[in-house]
């Protein structure tokens, strides 16, 4: 008998492991928001979050990180289709980042772990060495492991 993964389960469960992703990149500790509209409590206080995994490190908290866990892989045909699932999350990234700096984390199942990020926030540069693709003229995407 095949055992369906709830979706929201498995979403909590990706983001987990992103955060701990993160965590060992950066050398920085990063969490679940754990509520999806954004509100939480941390260290700091109470604060107001956007996107899906946060830091209470200062310099780190201006990146909106948001998560994707698809059951269908991404394909060239979504990186130019403008209606494809893919082009809809960067929507929703630009939407919750108003100082453009997010990053776009994806993977499909039993698929390898992405990173879509714009060429000039300075994040990949910074943190990430395995940048696969060139997308658009403005995004990287980057190969996570």
């Amino acid at each position: 008998m095949i055992h369906m993964i709830n979706s929201k389960k498995k979403g909590n469960r990706f983001e987990l492991e992103i955060a701990k992703l993160l965590t060992q990149i950066t050398e920085k500790q990063w969490y679940r928001v754990g509520v999806s509209s954004g509100a939480r409590f941390t260290t700091i206080g109470a604060e107001k979050f956007r996107g899906d995994i946060t830091t209470d490190n200062i310099e780190l908290q201006q990146y909106i990180i948001e998560t994707k866990a698809t059951k269908g892989r991404v394909t060239l045909e979504d990186i130019v289709n403008p209606k494809s699932k893919l082009n809809e999350w960067i929507e929703q990234c630009i939407r919750e980042a108003p100082e453009n700096k997010w990053i776009l984390i994806f993977k499909a199942n039993n698929g390898n772990t992405f990173a879509l990020i714009q060429k000039e926030n300075g994040f990949g540069n910074k943190f990430l060495k395995n940048k696969i693709v060139n997308a658009f003229e403005k995004y990287d995407i980057y190969l996570l492991e």
